[in-house]
């Protein structure tokens, strides 16, 4: 387990989830948040879980700042696949990403 728990209510900018000396998992409100996060953020190293659609702009700005994988949310798929635009580009920069459904 980690030693940094936050408290768990509005505004928390990021915590670990599970740390191996490979790297750890980083659980954000947003993607935009990296920056103002409570923890120390290795994108390299990290693979981020964030609260936001996996839309191709996301995967853009998490895929410049090299994060080592990422996990969002489907927003439902949306129109023209747009709430998973960003796995397809994940893909050819062949870092693995997912979006999880909201069903």
């Amino acid at each position: 387990m980690t030693a940094f728990v936050p408290r768990l209510e509005f505004g928390n900018r990021a915590f670990y989830g599970q740390q191996s000396t490979d790297g750890r998992v980083v659980v954000i409100d947003s993607p935009r948040e990296v920056d103002r996060s409570d923890v120390p953020i290795d994108p390299p190293r990290d693979v981020v879980v964030h609260a936001a659609y996996m839309a191709a702009p996301v995967a853009a700005q998490l895929l410049r700042r090299g994060f080592r994988g990422f996990i969002g949310v489907d927003a439902g798929i949306g129109r023209n696949a747009s709430g998973i635009g960003g796995l397809p580009l994940a893909d050819e920069h062949f870092v693995p990403a997912a979006a999880v459904s909201v069903y």
